[in-house]
């Protein structure tokens, strides 16, 4: 280094989360048809459950995973979008997404925060939609399990609650993928081949 410079970290850039937000919302679907294949079918009592069970293991996994790789990717755009202006850590974010029980206020801080940084904070309402029903989806099944109503969350409150929740999983993925698409600089394009300057 000369005349006084001072290193600076890695240089980070946004990253188109398209690809994994597609991947996310089909997997999404896929759990909750599956889901609902299951239900309908009997649920645990049916004679094709271990079957089903097999398939919808995978599936939730892999949403899992996925999505948590959606969210990663976002979370890090905001912070390029928005230095510093997350309460918290790209890893604390995920994690409340991970663990949504204890953690949340955490999570719905972490949505508001990416939501912000990702534009103009209009439509900030999908934020707490999401985590509203969430709030109720939870709250429903503690207190089906405690009454022994919804025997392993295949009760009809359970079901169109998880069909509302995935609705909205969409729309949150979709408008904040599309917000975070908006603002990332197009690509430079490659020459083709045999091109002369």
């Amino acid at each position: 280094m000369t005349d006084g410079a001072v290193a600076q970290g890695p240089v980070r850039r946004l990253v188109d989360p398209q690809a994994v937000a597609v991947a996310a919302q089909v997997l999404m679907v896929l759990r909750l048809v599956a889901v609902l294949v299951v239900a309908v079918t009997g649920g645990p009592r049916s004679a094709v459950f271990p079957l089903l069970a097999l398939a919808v293991g995978p599936l939730v996994i892999a949403d899992v995973v996925v999505s948590a790789r959606w969210f990663w990717r976002c979370r890090s755009n905001g912070e390029v979008l928005a230095p510093g202006a997350h309460k918290y850590s790209v890893g604390g974010a995920l994690a409340a997404w991970l663990f949504a029980v204890p953690g949340f206020w955490v999570l719905r801080r972490a949505l508001s925060d990416l939501w912000r940084s990702s534009g103009a904070p209009a439509g900030e309402w999908l934020v707490n939609a999401f985590t509203v029903c969430l709030l109720v989806r939870l709250v429903g099944i503690l207190v089906e399990s405690a009454s022994g109503a919804g025997a392993l969350g295949y009760s009809a409150f359970d079901l169109v609650a998880l069909s509302v929740q995935t609705g909205l999983d969409l729309v949150l993925v979709r408008a904040l993928t599309a917000r975070q698409r908006a603002m990332t600089p197009p690509l430079p394009t490659a020459e083709p081949l045999g091109a002369t300057a």
